[in-house]
């Protein structure tokens, strides 16, 4: 593996809004050539409480941590359903200082420390008490949960694919709601594949099934779905997702940003386009995104780039 770093200055102008970042390192994973056919995309990305930067690999099936300078710290996985081991995994967030990553297609939840040690498994046949919710006295246990995120009060999220549902838990596990059902939004979700919650406690949702992103308040009631159509650079009145996709969101106070193939997007405390890094910056697309204050962390292809926001 290799870490490239750079002094280098984009400066983003989309109407009369300008955005600079500085790349501080650029991360690309190398692989022997007998292994070269395993090699994917990094497809999720997070910044632990300590600045580390942890992130997954498809194809390998790999969980790899950084340290905030970049330096290589250890990784884990392959393929396979052991506690350290993935089936296809998705997606990963910190819970307080556990690292929790989502293997849908294994229908678990697996934690590990921050040094990559597995601690335990979640899932449907496993004994942990977030197997063990309670709904209506009959048991309620995750499927294939895809995305996962914690609020700064401590509760859980969790993207249920298979139901198009999530879950709502508190620090202990309580199941407290679920949202998304039929008949709480003003149309069910289809596929939802990611979401994140902000400071406040807002939570976004991608849809592809609805080209929607769908945000709901911390008490699980509907507030907006924003349509991938709507979302426009004015400037040159151009579609921003025009038959594109997300694959990643994240917010920045009260600022969300999302992406996808066709690049990097941000928008406003009023949900209105203000940036677009499109894929002349980025080539490969961008996976997935992460921001901790004046931090962007963007995964693109094989690379993991780590920019300086300023402003």
């Amino acid at each position: 593996m290799r870490i490239r770093s750079f002094a280098l200055i984009l400066l983003l102008t989309t109407g009369s809004s300008s955005f600079a970042a500085e790349l501080l390192l650029q991360f690309k994973a190398e692989y022997p050539q007998r292994d070269s056919e395993r090699a994917g995309n990094i497809i999720a990305v997070t910044i632990s409480p300590d600045g580390s930067l942890y992130f997954l690999e498809d194809g390998a099936n790999t969980l790899v941590c950084l340290s905030s300078n970049g330096s290589f710290i250890g990784k884990t996985g392959g393929f396979g359903f052991g506690e350290d081991s993935f089936h296809k995994p998705t997606d990963l967030t910190f819970v307080g200082l556990e690292l929790w990553v989502s293997d849908p297609l294994g229908g678990r939840i697996i934690r590990f420390d921050r040094r990559l040690a597995p601690l335990d498994v979640l899932s449907e046949t496993g004994i942990d008490r977030i197997n063990r919710i309670k709904r209506d006295n009959e048991n309620y246990t995750f499927e294939r949960p895809v995305s996962l995120a914690q609020a700064e009060n401590g509760d859980l999220v969790i993207l249920e694919q298979d139901r198009q549902e999530v879950l709502m838990l508190d620090a202990s596990g309580r199941l407290l709601r679920t949202i998304g059902q039929y008949g709480e939004v003003p149309q069910p979700l289809v596929s939802p594949n990611r979401l994140e919650i902000s400071e406040k406690g807002v939570i976004a949702i991608t849809d592809p099934g609805n080209r929607s992103i769908f945000l709901f308040d911390r008490f699980g009631s509907f507030l907006q779905q924003i349509l991938y159509k709507d979302i426009q650079d004015k400037q040159d009145n151009r579609t921003l997702l025009a038959g594109e996709s997300l694959s990643g969101v994240d917010w920045r106070g009260d600022e969300l940003w999302v992406c996808g193939a066709w690049g990097l997007a941000r928008l406003d405390n009023r949900l209105q386009l203000i940036q677009i890094w499109s894929n002349d910056f980025f080539p490969g697309g961008v996976q997935d995104l992460a921001i901790d204050r004046d931090r962007l962390v963007v995964a693109s292809g094989k690379s993991l780039m780590v920019y300086r926001i300023v402003e």
